[in-house]
């Protein structure tokens, strides 16, 4: 039961580094809608949606950046609208929506960990088109007059929409990778950054950005508690200038946008370009236009999108993700192959041996501390092939490799180097766990090779996995020079232990202008 508890307390604890932090979506999206509210057409329908930035909302939770905040927290905005138990309700005001409900998601601890667990959405091309499914939905129930509900929607969108725009989201293959991994891969490319290329296209959010120059202070009352970033007009005129002159720039996340204003304030841009969407739809019939088509997307073979350069001949490789405004310059980069560095993901594992050769130390305990070094996708995680599902689900896997160090703990305690090699099936949860070794067994005066050889099947959710399997302990008889080994029944539990992406990077400037990769 102790295990149990302290598993569930690491992964609360390390799930919201995954994303961006609740403080990022919820005053990205709150400036987005203030900024919408200032600049929609006089037709607009917006009832009494100023109260969505209110400031005394803000500070209560209240706000529209907390409903784009629930992302992380739910899986499905339908959730959203449910009140005393109905679904389908018409939100006409502010007041309709059931706030203490809307804040009790957020404290549901197992809606939280089915959220972080299945979260494909988030990731990738899935992370544009889930923006832009929602993104439609409330421009058709602002044109529909719903205006309030449409809100609700839109808020839920933005939250894809800032995801896509983290490298770690672009870079992480979610849906061919288990879940520490993934988050290994997110971590990775978040810390690292990638580069965001500014299209023509953006010159239509200039007006947006002016608006914001006019009055930078404004933003001030959007501030909540906690908040380590604030957007500023410096940022607002750098962002000006790699539009105008279609600049790159570096892009890092999840909770590094203190470090980098300028893409800070690009996704505030962003998103009050797309509230705007949904306050012109509400003017007339033909719902306006959405912003935010055509979505570019181009993997290995896959067709080529709008806009799009020719796809790359090999699997796995991103040519092209965009929306108008820009895109990742991530043409030929390989994602589904990932090399780690030491403190990109560990994991610590508490096992136990039971022999049943001996009549000494039946059960010796033993933990184990590795890392990562080296994960891939197989291509056929990318590109299906006419082998049947099971085949194709067993092709599909991740296979990864890791080192570690591990003590047993017995009348002779022992300490083992060993490899780690695994095989995943990421849409059932479980993987074949390899690891092979050198353990040292220190009698006195005198020390003792032998070579544990493990083989077992884990399976898990989130960060907490558990472990079943056998051990082989061979050694070399030192009298008749023979090979002998025992036999032992393994099991135990890894906890992958949280890293923080949002840290100081050394040898990096604040903001990078024009730089090209």
């Amino acid at each position: 039961m102790r295990s149990v508890c302290v598993s569930l307390l690491v992964a609360l604890f390390a799930s919201p580094l995954c994303a961006f932090d609740f403080d990022e979506h919820k005053y990205l999206s709150n400036v987005g809608l203030r900024a919408a509210l200032d600049l929609a057409p006089a037709c607009a329908v917006k009832g009494d949606a100023a109260l969505f930035v209110d400031p005394a909302n803000i500070a209560a939770k209240h706000s529209f950046g907390d409903l784009a905040a629930l992302g992380d927290y739910v899986r499905d905005v339908d959730v959203l609208f449910e009140r005393n138990g109905l679904s389908g309700l018409a939100i006409d005001r502010y007041s309709d929506l059931n706030w203490s409900r809307i804040g009790a998601l957020k404290r549901d601890v197992l809606r939280f960990l089915q959220a972080a667990h299945i979260n494909e959405t988030h990731f990738q091309q899935s992370a544009m088109l889930s923006h832009l499914n929602n993104h439609e939905s409330a421009r058709a129930l602002a044109q529909d007059g719903n205006i309030h509900r449409a809100l609700v929607m839109e808020a839920f969108a933005l939250h894809f929409l800032e995801d896509f725009h983290a490298p770690g989201h672009i870079a992480a293959t979610r849906t061919a990778m288990v879940d520490y991994v993934a988050i290994a891969s997110h971590g990775k490319y978040n810390n690292s950054g990638l580069f965001y290329q500014f299209r023509k296209q953006a010159d239509a959010l200039l007006p947006i950005i002016d608006h914001l120059l006019r009055d930078p202070s404004s933003l001030a009352a959007l501030r909540h508690k906690n908040l380590r970033f604030e957007i500023e007009a410096q940022a607002l005129s750098e962002l000006r200038t790699l539009i105008e002159t279609r600049g790159t720039l570096e892009f890092f996340g999840d909770s590094a946008l203190e470090h980098h204003p300028v893409q800070a304030a690009y996704l505030a841009v962003l998103a009050a370009r797309s509230v705007l969407d949904v306050f012109e739809a509400s003017c007339h019939n033909d719902a306006g236009k959405n912003s935010f088509q055509p979505i570019c997307w181009v993997l290995g073979r896959s067709p080529a999108a709008v806009e799009c350069d020719p796809p790359a001949e090999a699997e796995g490789v991103v040519r092209a993700a965009a929306v108008p405004f820009g895109g990742w310059a991530v043409a030929t980069h390989r994602f589904d192959t990932v090399w780690y560095k030491p403190w990109d993901v560990n994991l610590v594992s508490f096992y136990t041996e039971a022999k049943n050769n001996t009549e000494a130390d039946l059960v010796r305990g033993q933990i184990a501390i590795e890392s990562l070094l080296w994960s891939a996708a197989s291509p056929s995680a990318f590109e299906q092939h006419d082998h049947g599902r099971l085949l194709n689900a067993l092709l599909s896997a991740n296979i990864s490799i890791g080192y570690g160090y591990s003590h047993t703990f017995s009348d002779v305690p022992s300490n083992t180097v060993h490899a780690k090699f695994i095989y995943a099936l990421p849409r059932v949860d479980l993987q074949v766990a390899t690891t092979v070794g050198v353990r040292r067994y220190d009698l006195g005066r005198r020390s003792r090779l032998r070579y544990p050889l493990t083989v077992g099947l884990e399976t898990g959710y989130g960060f907490v996995f558990v472990h079943l399997g056998v051990s082989d302990e061979y050694s070399v008889n030192p009298i008749t020079s023979e090979l002998t080994h025992s036999r032992s029944l393994r099991s135990g539990v890894t906890l992958v232990l949280p890293t923080k992406s949002g840290i100081d990077f050394v040898g990096r400037k604040m903001s990078r202008r024009g730089r090209r990769p």
